[in-house]
């Protein structure tokens, strides 16, 4: 994706559970028997990146390793000064409606404090216009919450992931490997843009 030049700043939204707070009073959104292979799921993901020819390989690695933790999950990606939908997939989700979000960075959305620096954010998907385009791309009425993890290249945000479990809650999840993950896939969109550069040349 193309990397922001120059975003002005995000107006402030409600802001999510700190990324420090644990979060241990609900029960695992992990099927217990997923659980131990997490790591495997993991290497899988990391060996999937590490030669990636095309973007969609990227997401392909963090969808496949997001499909049993979460029952619905999106890939977006920030083009410029919006965030616009890129890939969907699971129980009611609507390839064609994510093809068809585009939200301003500087508009209020979950989006806002992630762009800001947030490291993710955890909880119920809050009441703005612009949240309702992720509800409608879903498929379906809002979820009890959800998760929201952004990738980032050298500091600058260029995709993020979504994900939850529609009337159920997300509590429980494997936050370590999450973050691994996405440190993962910052480095495999760094290794995609350089060899573009190299082809550019």
């Amino acid at each position: 994706p193309e990397q922001p030049t120059q975003r002005e700043e995000p107006i402030p939204a409600e802001e999510p559970i700190p990324a420090e707070e644990p979060i241990t009073q609900r029960e695992s959104s992990v099927p217990e028997e997923e659980e131990g292979g997490l790591e495997a799921l993991l290497g899988a993901a990391s060996q999937a990146m590490q030669n990636v020819e095309m973007r969609d390989d990227i997401a392909d690695a963090i969808l496949g390793f997001c499909a049993p933790i979460f029952r619905r999950r999106m890939m977006l990606v920030l083009r410029g000064s919006t965030v616009m939908g890129w890939r969907g997939e699971g129980a009611g989700v609507d390839q064609k409606a994510v093809r068809a979000i585009a939200i301003p960075a500087d508009e209020p959305s979950i989006f806002t404090g992630l762009l800001q620096g947030v490291e993710f954010w955890l909880g119920p998907l809050p009441s703005m216009p612009h949240n309702a385009d992720l509800t409608l791309a879903l498929g379906g009425p809002a979820p009890e919450d959800c998760y929201v993890m952004p990738v980032r290249v050298r500091d600058r945000v260029v995709c993020f992931l979504y994900g939850d479990n529609q009337e159920d809650g997300v509590g429980g999840l494997p936050l370590a490997e999450l973050k691994r993950l996405a440190g993962k896939a910052g480095l495999a969109f760094q290794v995609y843009l350089l060899k573009g550069k190299i082809r550019a040349s």
